[in-house]
Formats: structure tokens, C-alpha cells, sequence
């Protein structure tokens, strides 16, 4: 138990300085924890590289004391709930994901602790109860974006002083698409630019919308 909640909490701790709480479970001498990113190990090394310096650090070393696997989902986001239930379905210690990952993770176990590296507004996307009492199995750092979507524009209007229209390229699938779109609107409105608002679902979506 105590070995758990040391990991839980050592991972959630890597990212965002927002954290909130779920339960642990009892596990093994060496827990084995499966890291889900949304491209892949070639397109994403320093993130890779960063959780894996980041758990040595704490004391973790895989082969040792630690199993780490690693599932590349390389924008291929519909393909998301088939990997988690086989993820689920693997029993691992722990499942660390973000953004979409963490609600496809969250659908398919509501038991397995649930390492949330990059979450939005935590409440509003159903992973918690509550800041102060979440519950639940979902775990990890909260992006607010509220103020992230606000100093976006600021530095992209000082950067640029003459344009009249800012884009935004957004994810629709993304469980805080709504949300995301209006704070950037607001901020770009407020800024006196006109929001151009660009789409795409996939990683081939994305020359297209651009």
C-alpha cells in the first residue's frame, strides 16, 4: 500500500502543480506502470526521456523495482478505447495518460489508479467530485485553462502587434472542446482580434486546417 501511494503520488507529481487525489491499491514488489502518449517514442523522446529521468530520480529503476511500458497511440485517437480496455485488461499497477488518454483510461477501469500527466479543469470533465474531495481512481496535475487561454493570446498579440486575427487550431473530440473554444474567443475579443477557428481530429487533419 505504502509503496503505491509513493509512486501515485511521484508520478502525479511530474507535470502541472495542481494535483488531486484517488485511491491506491495494494501491488507487487515491482509495479509494473504502462505510460500512454499520443504520438510515439520517435516523435516524443524528451517527454518519454523526462517521466523516465524523473522516476529515477525517486528511486525507481526499471527491471528493478518498476516495469514501464510504454503505448504509442500516434494520433490515432479513435483507436484510443480499443488500447485502453486492452490496457485495463493487462492489470497493470498504474496508467498514466493525459488528455484524451485519461478519459478513455477512465472509462475502461474504474479500479486501476489513474496518473492524469496533463488534465483540464478536473471537475468539469468528470474525472472528480471535487478539488478537495475528488474520489475516484484518477489522480495527477490539472491545467486550468482558463488563465493558460488568456496569457496564449497575450503573447501571440505581442509577438505579432499588428494583426487583426488570431487562430486555433482545437480538437473536437478533445472532452473540453467547448469550454477551450469559448476562453480562447473571450481572449481574443478582448484583444481586439478576430478568432479564426481551425479543426482537426487526427494528426493527418492537421496540414489541411492549417
Amino acid at each position: 500500500m505504502n509503496r503505491r501511494r509513493k509512486l501515485i503520488g511521484a508520478i502525479g507529481a511530474l507535470a502541472f502543480p495542481t494535483p488531486f487525489r484517488a485511491l491506491a491499491q495494494n501491488t507487487s514488489a515491482a509495479p509494473r506502470v504502462v505510460l500512454v502518449i499520443a504520438g510515439s517514442v520517435r516523435t516524443q523522446p524528451e517527454r518519454v526521456n523526462a517521466f523516465r529521468d524523473r522516476l529515477r530520480e525517486l528511486g525507481y529503476t526499471e527491471g528493478k523495482n518498476l516495469t514501464l511500458e510504454i503505448r504509442e497511440i500516434q494520433g490515432r485517437f479513435d483507436q484510443l478505447p480499443k488500447m485502453m480496455a486492452e490496457v485495463v485488461a493487462s492489470k497493470p499497477a498504474i496508467i498514466v495518460a493525459h488528455g484524451q488518454g485519461v478519459q478513455a483510461a477512465q472509462a475502461a477501469t474504474k479500479t486501476i489508479p489513474i496518473v492524469a500527466a496533463i488534465a483540464g479543469d478536473p471537475v468539469k470533465e468528470g474525472y472528480a467530485a471535487s478539488l478537495a474531495r475528488p474520489g475516484g481512481n484518477v489522480t495527477g496535475n490539472a491545467l486550468i485553462v482558463s488563465v493558460i487561454s488568456e496569457k496564449t493570446v497575450e503573447i501571440a498579440h505581442e509577438l505579432v502587434p499588428g494583426a487583426k486575427r488570431i487562430g486555433y487550431l482545437r480538437n473536437p473530440n478533445n472532452t473540453s472542446f467547448e469550454a477551450y473554444t469559448k476562453l480562447f474567443e473571450a481572449a481574443a475579443t478582448r484583444r481586439g482580434l478576430t478568432p479564426v477557428l481551425l479543426s482537426a481530429t487526427t494528426l493527418q487533419d492537421i496540414p489541411k486546417a492549417i
